[in-house]
């Protein structure tokens, strides 16, 4: 039997009781989207941070020591089966224009498969020397952009940045997150600046000039599918932790022995150095004696030399002197007859310019008059143009007149049609009104009458429509023949006018054509003209120049003369420069000998003195270096895990945390949704009374009188699961998460549907309400179908527990003695809405508590723990000068009330099972 009524009163119910329904769907999905959101978030976060680990290749190990890393060390650690190795530089830096302490890495050529890759946020990463890659962080983002150059620097000036790095000026050309610090804020210690790092910077391999390796990261083959921050991975990495720590063990002893046998090896070259100095200050000495010998040799030679010179020269200078006389007489000679010719040529010279003047006047008048004879010829062209012009436009306006005066005949032939048609149009209508007078006096039958009026009645609406066309008509030809007229006569007034202008333009033409004529003439005899006064001058420049040729010519030989003697004292000076050169480069010699040993001697005076105490020092040294190098402690090895990293196991605590409020949370909700659909459910079951019993008394069952409650409450409760668990999937773990986004650097959020809290869920929601539905049902049931379809009786009521006290109940009115009995007449109720009330007030109070003990953190952090506004880093190498400027600045401000000199030093706590914490140790 399929009881298809039974079926179809089931989903009516739920049609007709929706209000009922959807309160029972929406406190199961609140409760459902609540339990699985906050119990997803937790394994959603761990799975995505994981994801981004296992896209960066983060390292599993890291390991370090005091002493730096050998290839050696690097090469042992390769031996470790499963491990892939990464040696790697880095060196504690501050950006100089910012200040900003900064981490500086090296990147690998091949990056493609090494451990801790970066996320490349903007920009990209380094691919060659000079360019660096910054932290994503604000303070570098908003202090750089792409293309700036940073300088990189070092407070202490034992440890230049140039002893590390070959290069200390880098263009920036990216910013970049690394899977090593995954907080936003957190970088960990410096051992420069402030003692805390602003962040880190990457640059390529090759910019590190390092003798040793700062770290090691290893990645193992085995924790490769293991999940992050899961038991199973940290058993295995902390075995692999204390396989290498083991395979460490013996390395500090074999590094010190190593460091010592190097150490002693530099303290015998310094004493085989200080030897070599000592020898070289006894060879300098007898260098010195030498010298000083060969000097005063010199200087004997040098004065004999000088009087031999001196004698020559006398003889050979009286000799050139007579002949210098005879040259200056005949060049006066010469002289004379120069001045005769330039005379000449300047009176030539004034004659040249004067013809060139009269030459370039009469060009220009040319030049004027052919620009006048083309200015007047294009006047006149302009003029013909416009009387052509002006003709054809008269000729069209001729022609638009007569095809106007046709239009308008033809307008009037038409217009005197339609006047007689009007005229025939009243004819016809005084004959139709005859017509009907006379069909009235007839009696004629009342359709053919009727037609009559509709005729007279058609043309007297018709004769005034098409008198007043007629009329328009001949407005408009009137109008149409008043401006024809007016065109013809502008036509008309026009046409002389362009005549006479033509014939003006004619008369202006042939005037133009004569005096082109005579222009003509006048340019001939001038260019003429100026042809006969160049040749004239040609021929006196020309008796000039001839003149000039034979001045030149005595002047050549006079030259020529001048030059022999020139010669002869060139010669002369010649002898006496290199003697007086030899003679003086020998006193220079002597002079710069000299010189050179007193400098030698000082200079020799000087080192002996240094080399004195640099030997001194260096002895000193020596013994200070066997001293240290007999106190040299043995190197530590440290194998750190990711927990070294910042943010790291914090992160894993606050996933914990979410999973930690998923236990109790979601417990509320689900209780008060037990709550409200037993009370739903309980309230449904008193309504439909009467229909189950009548169910009951049509001879159904038990089982199928519950199915209606049953199928209701689990229906409702089904489609709540499915939404809220869509809902708690979604939305829960991104708006989680997203919180947690200003804290960390991490990839969005990977969201996953875990089976295990869908069916939790479903069994939950199904408890609640399946369970409240037949609790409620199987009371009605247990009685009869006569009792059902009767009105429930009412509770019998009883004395409670506030009547037995006289002194609170006799002192209580009405309204409030029928509230206290109702309250405990109707426990179920009461019941639910005290923990209703008590789970919200709860919630409510639990994030407010939650919200108001982290604001006040911060007020008892920097109120009452640390005090300080300002933190100033000395220079550990500054000079006593800067020390006291600083102080008297200090002392100098009156807005710095107080100060406190301390020593800060960076630690780094760890414990086992305990997140690891870096702090400052402060002593004043």
């Amino acid at each position: 039997m399929k009881k298809k009524a039974l079926w179809k009163d089931i989903f009516k119910e739920m049609w007709q009781s929706k209000a009922r329904f959807l309160s029972i769907f929406a406190i199961i999905t609140l409760g459902v989207a609540f339990f699985a959101g906050i119990k997803a978030t937790g394994p959603d976060m761990i799975d995505t941070t994981d994801q981004y680990y296992q896209e960066t290749n983060l390292m599993d190990l890291k390991v370090v020591s005091t002493y730096g890393l050998e290839q050696s060390d690097i090469d042992l650690l390769k031996t470790v089966k499963g491990a892939a190795v990464q040696e790697a530089y880095s060196k504690d830096v501050m950006l100089k224009d910012s200040g900003l302490v900064t981490k500086v890495m090296s990147y690998p050529e091949d990056a493609e498969n090494t451990s801790n890759q970066y996320a490349v946020v903007s920009g990209r990463l380094p691919e060659k020397s000079g360019e660096i890659a910054l932290d994503a962080a604000s303070e570098y983002s908003s202090a750089y952009a792409l293309g700036d150059t940073v300088v990189l620097t070092t407070d202490d000036q034992e440890d230049p940045i140039q002893d590390s790095l070959v290069e200390d000026t880098y263009k920036v050309v990216g910013f970049v997150n690394s899977p090593q610090y995954i907080e936003k804020d957190a970088r960990g210690n410096s051992t420069i600046g402030t003692g805390s790092l602003d962040g880190f910077a990457v640059i390529p391999k090759a910019d590190f000039d390092m003798e040793y390796y700062t770290e090691a990261y290893l990645t193992f083959s085995d924790t490769a599918s293991l999940q992050a921050y899961s038991k199973t991975y940290e058993d295995t990495v902390n075995q692999h932790q204390k396989d290498i720590e083991k395979l460490t063990k013996d390395l500090p002893q074999e590094r010190l022995a190593e460091i010592k046998k190097e150490a002693q090896a530099e303290i015998d070259k310094g004493q085989k150095e200080i030897e070599e100095a000592k020898e070289k200050l006894a060879d300098g000495q007898s260098q010195l004696d030498d010298a000083k010998k060969k000097l005063e040799d010199g200087r004997a030679e040098y004065e004999e030399g000088v009087e031999k010179l001196e004698s020559e020269i006398s003889k050979a200078q009286a000799e050139l002197d007579a002949n210098s006389q005879k040259i200056a007489e005949g060049k006066k000679e010469l002289a004379s007859k120069r001045t005769e010719l330039e005379a000449g040529q300047a009176e030539l010279n004034q004659a040249k310019q004067s013809f060139t003047e009269q030459k370039a006047s009469a060009e220009a008048e040319l030049t004027a008059g052919e620009k006048e004879l083309a200015a007047n010829q294009q006047k006149i062209d302009q003029g013909l143009q416009a009387v052509q012009a002006a003709q054809a436009e008269i000729d069209q306006g001729k022609e638009a007149i007569q095809q106007g005066q046709a239009t308008l005949d033809k307008q009037a032939q038409e217009l005197k049609a339609g006047q007689q048609q009007v005229t025939e149009m009243k004819a016809s209508l005084q004959a139709a009104q005859t017509e009907l007078a006379k069909a009235i006096e007839a009696g004629t039958d009342e359709a053919a009458v009727v037609e009559l009026q509709q005729k007279i009645a058609g043309l007297q609406q018709a004769i005034p429509a098409a008198e007043k066309e007629i009329e328009n008509g001949q407005a408009a030809l009137s109008q149409g023949q008043a401006e024809l007229d007016k065109q013809l006569s502008t036509i008309q007034v026009g046409e002389p006018e362009l005549a006479q202008k033509q014939a003006e333009l004619e008369a202006a033409q042939a005037e133009l054509n004569q005096g082109k004529e005579a222009f003509a003439a006048q340019k001939a005899a001038a260019q003429e003209k100026l042809v006969a006064g160049e040749n004239e001058i040609a021929v006196n420049q020309q008796q000039i120049d001839e003149g000039l040729q034979a001045i030149q010519a005595a002047e050549t030989e006079l030259a020529n003369g001048e030059t022999q003697l020139t010669e002869g004292q060139a010669t002369l000076d010649q002898e006496q420069a290199k003697g007086q050169a030899e003679l003086a480069e020998a006193k220079e010699k002597l002079e710069t000998g000299q010189a050179e040993y007193e400098k030698a001697a000082a200079e020799f005076k000087k080192q002996k003195e240094d080399a004195d105490k640099d030997i001194s020092d260096g002895e000193a040294e020596l013994a200070d270096a066997k001293k240290e190098l007999a106190d040299l402690a043995k190197p530590e090895y440290f194998v750190f895990d990711r927990s070294v990293n910042p943010g790291y196991a914090e992160y894993s605590d606050n996933a914990d945390r979410i999973s930690a409020i998923a236990q109790v949370f979601p417990v509320f909700f689900f209780l008060i949704a037990a709550l409200v659909c037993l009370t739903t459910m309980t309230r449904m079951v008193d309504e439909q009374r009467l229909q189950i019993g009548t169910l009951k008394a049509l001879g159904y069952t038990n089982w199928d009188i519950s199915k209606k409650f049953l199928v209701y409450a689990s229906l409702a409760s089904v489609v709540g699961t499915v939404v809220g668990l869509l809902i708690g999937y979604q939305i829960f773990p991104s708006v989680i998460f997203n919180a947690y986004g200003s804290l960390y650097n991490l990839p969005s959020i990977r969201i996953t549907y875990y089976l295990s809290y869908g069916l939790i869920s479903f069994a939950i929601s199904i408890l609640c309400t399946v369970a409240s539905a037949y609790a409620a049902v199987r009371v009605a049931l247990q009685s009869n179908a006569a009792t059902l379809m009767r009105p429930k009786a009412p509770k019998v009521g009883q004395r409670i527990l506030l009547e037995r006290l006289p002194f609170i109940w006799n002192r209580m009115g009405f309204i409030q003695k029928v509230t206290a009995r109702n309250l405990f007449r109707y426990k179920q109720r009461m019941l639910m809405t005290v923990l209703g009330v008590a789970g919200c007030t709860a919630l409510i109070l639990t994030g407010f508590g939650v919200s108001d003990s982290i604001a006040d953190i911060p007020n008892l952090q920097y109120g009452k723990v640390m005090k300080y506004n300002a933190l100033v880093a000395y220079n550990a190498d500054a000079s006593k000068e800067e020390k006291e400027t600083y102080q008297e600045f200090i002392q100098s401000q009156p807005e710095i009330k107080n100060h406190l000199d301390v020593l800060q030093e960076p630690y780094t706590a760890s414990e086992k099972g305990a997140n690891t914490q870096d702090f400052c140790a402060r002593n004043n």
